[in-house]
């Protein structure tokens, strides 16, 4: 694919405003970190997915591309826009929390789909993303007119899309936070993303601790397969077969919940493993990478309740 050089990309741009009233931005304090990447920084390289820091300026524009297809592609909650934050829904038959997704053009690799969801209607267009943390509107933006008395946040979050000029990018843990800034450099709209890509996959239960878990101990190999796009979990308890929807918090780092595993019903040798391994992937509430490719599954209280170990182990 031919690359576009980004100073044609940035001398094509339409930069017009969508007519959306007026709305108040407030400058967010307090929500910067020591670890925070910003416009400024420098940085020769991106991180892998382990996570070293994220560089912004000097990027060229191979790194550029690197950065949205590494970091910036896929849906993000919208965490605070306008200086007011956006809280979790408060149960499950509360309306979804406004997100965005941010998705590739085929053609331009520094233009980037979006689909927004305002809390009541829906937003999508294109922005620009260049080095530099630059980002901008490309185009007008196309959206549904439904009247919603109680979407308090849409008039910020559409006025941060229309007015974004410049980003930053940070990540905590294995969460990444998205700033996005206006021309007057007053942030307008923070989003995050729950990056637990290195749990997809199929994983070996090696350890319910205290109790290692050997392979002879059950029938079958307690085997655990995770598809975090699709927030399913399937596998096999070592005799029956399992599967689980997954949950995560995008304002927990690292947050997996896995509330409501269910099983087939055959009856094995062994079986208080088997329900050791259940009750383990009840508690379960975030994860973390450990040694030598290892996975350890968490409870609240960050003590680990199962360890894992690639199913299939790649050579070095």
């Amino acid at each position: 694919m031919m690359k576009i050089r980004l100073n044609h990309i940035v001398a094509g741009l339409a930069i017009a405003f969508m007519a959306t009233g007026c709305s108040s931005v407030k400058k967010i304090t307090g929500i910067g970190r020591e670890n925070a990447v910003t416009a400024t920084d420098k940085a020769s390289q991106l991180p892998d997915q382990n996570g070293a820091e994220i560089p912004s300026t000097g990027l060229t524009p191979l790194q550029t591309e690197t950065l949205l297809d590494k970091i910036i592609y896929g849906k993000w909650i919208i965490a605070d826009a306008g200086g007011k934050a956006i809280p979790a829904p408060a149960d499950d038959d509360t309306p979804e929390r406004p997100y965005i997704v941010f998705d590739s053009m085929a053609v331009n690799p520094f233009l980037i789909k979006f689909y927004a969801y305002t809390g009541c209607n829906t937003v999508n267009g294109r922005m620009a993303l260049t080095d530099g943390g630059k980002i901008a509107k490309a185009g007008e933006f196309a959206s549904t007119l439904r009247l919603c008395p109680d979407a308090e946040h849409e008039s910020a979050i559409i006025d941060a899309l229309n007015t974004a000029a410049r980003f930053r990018v940070e990540k905590v843990a294995n969460n990444y936070l998205l700033y996005i800034y206006n021309s007057s450099d007053a942030n307008t709209m923070v989003l995050r993303k729950n990056d637990m890509g290195f749990l997809d996959g199929a994983w070996n239960v090696t350890a319910i601790p205290p109790i290692e878990v050997k392979a002879d101990d059950m029938p079958d190999p307690m085997q655990l397969v995770f598809d975090m796009t699709e927030k399913r979990l399937h596998g096999n308890t070592g005799c029956n077969v399992l599967n689980a929807q997954i949950k995560t918090d995008a304002d927990k780092p690292n947050s997996i919940a896995i509330p409501d595993a269910i099983t087939t019903r055959m009856a094995c040798p062994n079986a208080g493993l088997e329900q050791q391994l259940l009750v383990a992937l009840g508690k379960v509430a975030s994860a973390r990478q450990g040694k030598k490719g290892t996975v350890d599954l968490l409870d609240e209280a960050g003590n680990t309740v199962l360890t894992l170990s690639p199913a299939n182990p790649t050579l070095d």
